[in-house]
């Protein structure tokens, strides 16, 4: 199994003149079939005061199983609260809120882990975990800035995954 204390968690350098991110790390990997790989659900809003953010991640089940603890992902430091955590392994969709009720919460500095995911390759294929999202449009996965519900979400870091024999 590949750990994450193995990963560098910075966006490239691309990312950096969009005011808000969402990304995986790592962004791609070499699976082999049932071996696991932990990968993490990144939250890049540098300086930005947030109320929250929603992820909706796409994968295919066929090709992969999401290990969880009771139907739940491993919530990181992003936010203090986390009321939709869920995945749905027959749509192969992962469902992530996470909130924060303080009137001015600290701004993002660095970037953030909003959850942390373990993949199982089943089978050979190219596997792919990808965000739904549109900029601008709030019912995807999206991040809200505070005090002006604006969404910041500007790009996302889809992940790519080889699983072998």
């Amino acid at each position: 199994m590949t750990s994450l204390n193995q990963m560098e968690a910075k966006p490239s350098t691309s990312y950096q003149s969009y005011e808000g991110k969402l990304y995986l790390n790592p962004l791609n990997g070499q699976i082999k079939v049932g071996e696991s790989i932990n990968i993490a659900i990144m939250l890049h809003a540098p300086g930005k005061s947030l109320d929250g953010a929603d992820i909706i991640l796409d994968y295919d089940p066929a090709l992969f199983d999401v290990l969880t603890t009771g139907g739940k992902l491993t919530t990181g430091d992003a936010f203090p609260s986390y009321p939709k955590n869920r995945v749905d392994s027959t749509k192969g969709k992962i469902y992530l809120t996470g909130i924060t009720l303080e009137p001015k919460p600290e701004a993002v500095t660095p970037d953030r882990i909003m959850a942390e995911l373990v993949l199982k390759a089943k089978k050979e294929g190219a596997g792919r975990l990808s965000f739904e999202w549109v900029k601008g449009n709030k019912s995807l996965s999206t991040i809200i800035e505070n005090g002006t519900s604006k969404t910041l979400l500007g790009d996302v870091g889809d992940g790519n995954y080889q699983i072998v024999k």
